[in-house]
């Protein structure tokens, strides 16, 4: 009888540690699949967080394209308005600066507003001392050091035509370079400051001369 009982005690004392073999290789297979799956979350959130910083970088290069577009539209329709001029033989003075800035103030901003009638005024007696009638054969830009979504920076290249009145033939061109600032403002995109490369109204006048021999 004492033996049963030992043999009973044995049994059972095996059938505890089995059991507790069982249940420890179940707790570290669960705890195993737990690391796993915590594992593939950083994975996944690692690569969502890559894929967000891409499209943000998209996005932001898909605006300042935009805006650079944006600014060379303004700053095409400033130059435009510059250089296109008919001459008029009956003209007895230039624009004034207020009607200048009228002209103008829907392109520039109030800084860049004080500086522009000047180059009106250079265009404007251009047109008379030589003539002839003005416009903008071509223009082309190309973005400078700044390109943000507020701001850019354009080197320019124009080509000026003159039609001479009274003269038939080829029409002769002068190049204007230069480089505009360009900003964004409440009410859109500015030109904040020109900086021309013009050639004096005398070389302008020999150039055409030399065209005309």
């Amino acid at each position: 009888m004492t033996n049963k009982k030992y043999l009973s005690i044995i049994i059972f004392l095996l059938f505890i540690i089995v059991v507790s073999f069982y249940f420890k290789n179940e707790s570290d297979k669960q705890y195993k699949e737990k690391v796993s799956e915590a594992e593939n979350l950083i994975q996944k959130n690692d690569k969502l967080e890559k894929e967000n910083d891409q499209l943000k970088q998209k996005i932001q290069e898909l605006n300042t394209d935009l805006a650079v577009e944006k600014a060379i539209d303004v700053a095409t329709n400033f130059k435009q308005e510059l250089f296109n001029v008919n001459y008029d033989p009956d003209k007895e003075r230039f624009a004034s600066t207020e009607e200048i800035e009228v002209k103008v103030a829907d392109y520039v901003t109030k800084d860049q507003l004080r500086l522009t009638p000047g180059v009106v005024l250079y265009v404007g007696q251009l047109s008379q001392q030589t003539k002839s009638n003005l416009s903008v054969k071509d223009i082309t830009f190309e973005v400078g050091h700044t390109q943000t979504e507020t701001e850019v920076s354009l080197n320019y290249h124009i080509e000026i035509q003159f039609k001479r009145v009274g003269q038939t033939g080829e029409q002769p061109t002068i190049t204007n370079y230069g480089q505009l600032r360009m900003i964004k403002t409440d009410d859109g995109w500015k030109v904040n400051k020109d900086l021309p490369q013009m050639k004096s109204i005398n070389e302008v006048k020999e150039k055409l001369r030399k065209h005309g021999d």
